[in-house]
């Protein structure tokens, strides 16, 4: 593949289809539990009811670890450079964040072999309305109400945040008591 064609390099999973029914599993008994939790929440109800044919996989199942975009710059970065390419590493997931009608994204608080430059890694899970470059903004507001810190700590229960993002948009985050793991490999996309 040429450089110049490189738009990021990240952790994608082995089995995309297999990470897909992963991550859909987490995100219905995600709502299942929030649907217990917040029970007079509309939302959350419809979003249950509606999830396998509103929402949709991004075009492909990854954790980001550096984005190169259009800029030679990013070539020679040490991210760049010291990328592992055919590396096996596991993706772990530690939360999942979900915003109605919009996106959800599962939450990566975890050490790597390869440098991560993502502010909160993460793993762009479905899609609603919003795009997977979304996901970033999503995490800045949900982790200016949590600690970011708070999803490396193992919980001997799931816990649960609601909270209000901008334009009246609410997000549900659920820090998950058992881990998920995902097998994947470095690439480049």
């Amino acid at each position: 593949m040429l450089k110049k064609n490189i738009q990021f390099i990240g952790i994608f999973a082995k089995d995309q289809q297999l990470a897909q029914e992963t991550l859909f599993n987490l995100t219905q008994n995600s709502l299942n539990l929030l649907n217990e939790k917040f029970q007079n929440d509309l939302q959350l109800k419809n979003m249950l009811q509606q999830l396998k044919q509103n929402y949709q996989f991004p075009p492909s199942i990854h954790l980001t670890t550096f984005f190169v975009g259009n800029n030679p710059k990013n070539l020679k970065s040490q991210a760049f450079t010291d990328f592992k390419q055919d590396l096996e590493q596991d993706i772990v997931i530690d939360a999942i964040a979900i915003s109605p009608n919009n996106i959800v994204t599962a939450i990566s608080n975890h050490n790597y072999q390869i440098p991560l430059t993502n502010k909160y890694s993460h793993v762009t899970t479905l899609l609603g309305s919003w795009k997977p470059k979304d996901s970033n903004q999503l995490l800045d507001q949900i982790f200016k109400e949590i600690p970011y810190e708070e999803m490396q700590h193992q919980v001997q229960e799931n816990k649960f945040w609601k909270i209000q993002l901008l334009q009246g948009q609410v997000a549900y985050v659920v820090q998950l008591k058992n881990k998920i793991v995902i097998p994947g490999v470095c690439n480049m996309h």
